[in-house]
Parts: C-alpha cells; sequence; structure tokens
C-alpha cells in the first residue's frame, strides 16, 4: 500500500507491516511499533539521500515485517565505491539518530519509555546492517572490499554464504527461544527471510557483475579515465573463469598467451563480456581471438 510520495520517490508498506501494526494494537504497544517503523523509514532514507547526492534515481521505498528496502535501479550500473557509501548511510543515520535521544536523555534525564526504546532499536538496527553479511549492508560493503582483491565472484559467495551461515544460526536461536515462549518463532521467520534472500545474491552475481562492468563506459565517459589492470592468460582459459576474476572497479586488459608463453593477442574486458551475455561461456580466449596473430580488440 503508497502511504505517501516525496520528491518523486514512492513509499510503499506491505501487508505484513499492516498486520504487525493491527496485533501491536492488540497488544497495546502501537507507540513502539510506531518508532520501529520509523527507525526502518530513516535507515532507508539515509540510503536515499547518499544515492540522491550520487545522482542515482531512487524508484521507491518499500518497508516489511523485517525491514525495508530502497529501490535503486541504477545501482549496479554506477560503482562499488558509490554502493559503499550508500550502503554505509543507512546504519550511520541509525547512529545519529541513537546519539541524539542519547544527548536528550542526558539532559532530561527522564525520557519517555517509546524514546528510549526507540534510541537503543536504532542503535540495534546500525549494528546488525554492518554485520558482513549479505543481504545485509555490512555484506554489500565487505564485498565491494573482497572484490578489489578476489573479484566479485568470490567475494559475492562469501558474503552470501555467511548470510546463509547466519540465516541457520538465527533460525536455531529461535528454535531454543521458542521453547521458551511461541512468540518468539519470529526469529525463525527472520531467518527464513535472510536465508532466501541471500540465495537471491548468489544466484544474481552474474547478472549483478555485468551490470557493474557494463556501467565502465558510462564512468569513462563521464570521467575520461578509469584504473587498469593488467591480466595474463592461457589461450586455454574460458570465459566463465575470465570474468570470476574481473573487478568492477577496474578496466581490465588480458594478455593472452599460448601454452609456450608466446603472446597471441590482448583482448579489452568488453570483448570478454560480450562473449558471455551470448551464452559462450564456455568459449576460451583462444577462440574469441580467432587465432589470427598477436592483436587487441
Amino acid at each position: 500500500m503508497k502511504i505517501a510520495r516525496v520528491c518523486g520517490i514512492e513509499i510503499i508498506i506491505t501487508n505484513s507491516l499492516l498486520a504487525l501494526f493491527i496485533i501491536s494494537g492488540v497488544l497495546g504497544i502501537i507507540p513502539f511499533a510506531v518508532v520501529v517503523f520509523l527507525i526502518v523509514l530513516l535507515h532507508e532514507a539515509g540510503h536515499v539521500i547518499m544515492a540522491c547526492y550520487f545522482h542515482l534515481p531512487v524508484e521507491r521505498i518499500e518497508l516489511f515485517l523485517f525491514g525495508g528496502v530502497a529501490y535503486i535501479p541504477s545501482y549496479r550500473n554506477s560503482s562499488l565505491f558509490k554502493e559503499t557509501l550508500v550502503a554505509l548511510a543507512g546504519p550511520f543515520t541509525n547512529l545519529l539518530a541513537a546519539g541524539f535521544i542519547w544527548i536528550v536523555k542526558v539532559k532530561l534525564t527522564v525520557i519517555p519509555p517509546w524514546l528510549e526504546f526507540g534510541g537503543q532499536a536504532s542503535m540495534a538496527m546500525a549494528v546488525c546492517n554492518l554485520i558482513p553479511a549479505l543481504p545485509l549492508d555490512g555484506g554489500r560493503i565487505v564485498r565491494a572490499f573482497l572484490a578489489k582483491r578476489f573479484g566479485f565472484f568470490p567475494a559475492t559467495r562469501l558474503t552470501a554464504g555467511a548470510g546463509q551461515l547466519l540465516a541457520c544460526i538465527v533460525f536455531f536461536f529461535g528454535l531454543w527461544r521458542v521453547s521458551f515462549y511461541w512468540v518468539n518463532f519470529w526469529w525463525m521467520l527472520l531467518a527464513g527471510y535472510f536465508f532466501c534472500a541471500a540465495r537471491r545474491e548468489k544466484r544474481a552475481a552474474f547478472l549483478t557483475l555485468i551490470s557493474y562492468l557494463t556501467g565502465k563506459d558510462n564512468e569513462i565517459k563521464r570521467r575520461g579515465i578509469l584504473p587498469g589492470r593488467c591480466l595474463v592468460m592461457l589461450s586455454s582459459v574460458q570465459v566463465k573463469q575470465v570474468l570470476e576474476t574481473l573487478a568492477p572497479q577496474n578496466y581490465h586488459l588480458i594478455y593472452v598467451i599460448g601454452e609456450r608463453g608466446e603472446l597471441l593477442g590482448i583482448l579489452t574486458e568488453r570483448a570478454v563480456i560480450s562473449a558471455g551475455l551470448t551464452g559462450d561461456m564456455e568459449k576460451n580466449l583462444g577462440e574469441i581471438l580467432g587465432n589470427e596473430g598477436p592483436r587487441s580488440r
């Protein structure tokens, strides 16, 4: 359900969140539910503000039972550096809110229970979102760091795997807690959400990488320069192996050599990406060169 439209950005709440408000009203804790809603909205607003700073269009903010998502269509056509700053903005905004509430508490000594809860919940949200596991913000930050050294695919597999491990831990914690009070079953629902979201990130890794890599063309046109990286590979190396080593923040030149170490040619990453997009993931670099001798593409 759309509840507002601010600066062209739709704010939507799902049925699951509406159900939470109804249950909170029945239990007489609606002020605390509203505080959680505002904290999540503030977190997503932090992402949106940073995205707007980088001129990344924001489509909508969607709030649901386990948090929220700011939909930024051009997110993956930018750079990992921008993704890192956009990801950091959410937890940073929560830390600012928690700090503000702490200052109010120090000044007034006594504050309403819902406001004190807001400070604690805001701090908890900031800390939890910095856990280095996808789909959390911390996972995106760590993936950007690891991608520089190990490539995007290995970084995504590691952080998404960490997300699935976190989901298993949360599930068994919930299983233990539910034996004390049935309401704690929501921990297991949260675990299910984490696991599925992490699996989606892992499955979408190829498309995400291609989006980042193709977005370099816009970066080169805008800046006129990008940091480069040279790779030396045998002509028998397949396209899918090359793509696993590419890092979104660098432009790659691939020196293709034969079995005896002779230079067969030089490929740009664009040539390899084009082969991947046409479905030729099994094609090797020698076939892309066409065995026509030393040249570049």
